[in-house]
Formats: C-alpha cells, sequence, structure tokens
C-alpha cells in the first residue's frame, strides 16, 4: 500500500487524471459478459468507495491534486477535467450506502481551498465530500 502512495505523492497532473479517468467509466453488460449483473451500470469509483485502501487513495490524489494546481503544474484544461472528476465522486459517493473510512481524512483548509478553485462543485456536492473524507477537527 506504502508504494501506492509513494506513486501518487510523485505523480504529475496527467498521471492523476489517467487514473481517475477510468474510475468513471460505467460497466455495460455488452462491454464484457463476465461482468456480474451486480455491477454492470456502476463505475469503478462506485466500488472504490466501498473499500478502506481505495478511499485512502482517493483522498490522497486530491491532496497532491492541490499541490499540483497550487504549484501552477496543471493546465486549465487539466483542472477542469479534475473538477468534472471531483462532480463525479461526489455523485458516486451519494449512491453508495456505506462509505469506507480512509486511513487519513483530508485536512479541511486543504479541502476548502481546493474546492473553492471549482464553480461546478455545489455546496451539496462538496458537503458530501466533506462529511466523508475531510477532518473537521483541523
Amino acid at each position: 500500500m506504502y508504494i501506492v502512495f509513494r506513486f501518487i505523492q510523485s505523480s504529475t497532473m496527467s498521471d492523476v487524471l489517467d487514473i481517475v479517468t477510468g474510475l468513471v467509466e460505467v460497466v455495460r453488460q455488452e462491454n464484457n459478459r463476465s461482468t456480474p449483473l451486480s455491477h454492470v451500470g456502476k463505475s469503478p469509483l462506485y466500488f472504490v468507495l466501498l473499500n478502506k485502501f481505495g478511499v485512502s487513495a482517493l483522498v490522497t490524489l486530491l491532496i497532491r491534486t492541490e499541490y499540483l494546481i497550487s504549484s501552477n503544474a496543471a493546465s486549465e484544461k487539466q483542472q477542469n477535467d479534475w473538477s468534472n472528476f471531483l462532480v463525479s465522486w461526489s455523485q458516486q459517493t451519494e449512491a453508495v450506502s456505506k462509505v469506507a473510512t480512509p486511513l487519513e481524512l483530508i485536512p479541511s483548509q486543504i479541502f476548502n481551498k481546493h474546492c473553492n478553485r471549482f464553480n461546478n462543485l455545489k455546496t451539496d456536492k462538496k458537503s458530501l465530500l466533506e462529511k466523508h473524507f475531510v477532518d473537521s477537527n483541523n
């Protein structure tokens, strides 16, 4: 697990987007005959949110992305693609019955700074992410 987090911490914005792009593609029955029916119509992100390791990786990705944006290492298009992922993340969080708790939460000041960058992340969606992934005591 440590290796994955070390990889994320050294990732470029392009690497981050490569990771999250695959998480939002919805599984369709015609795409794969071996896909269980319970997985059809759900994105991999749905299942990531059920897993402690998965949500911990998402938290690390958000923190890394904030660092990259703050240091001007992300283009406008990359920031837009990431903000669309944040919206998907919040929508899937709403759809999951029991979101796993990450190993470490996002410090609130980082989360607020990050989310305030994106107009398409509405207050209700931001609140969903905050409820499950942010350290409100920080």
